[in-house]
């Protein structure tokens, strides 16, 4: 092989670890980003739970509460 071709493909192979570390480094903040929407979907699901738990009760008054669990 000519010394021209091994310099273009250690070029071509500089630019593609390049890319890949760039790729690794994406991946961990998408991760971590998907993670921090997870939480905070979870933190909203347990709201609303929380919040048609206090709706019920008030609707039914809280004996109306005991009474459909059944103490």
């Amino acid at each position: 092989m000519s010394t021209t071709r091994l310099d273009k493909i250690e070029w071509t192979l500089d630019r593609h670890d390049e890319s890949i570390t760039n790729l690794r480094d994406v991946s961990k903040e998408l991760k971590t980003s998907l993670n921090s929407i997870e939480r905070s979907l979870i933190q909203i699901k347990w709201f609303a739970v929380g919040g048609l738990a206090v709706i019920f009760a008030d609707q039914f008054g809280l004996m109306g509460l005991l009474k459909a669990i059944g103490i």
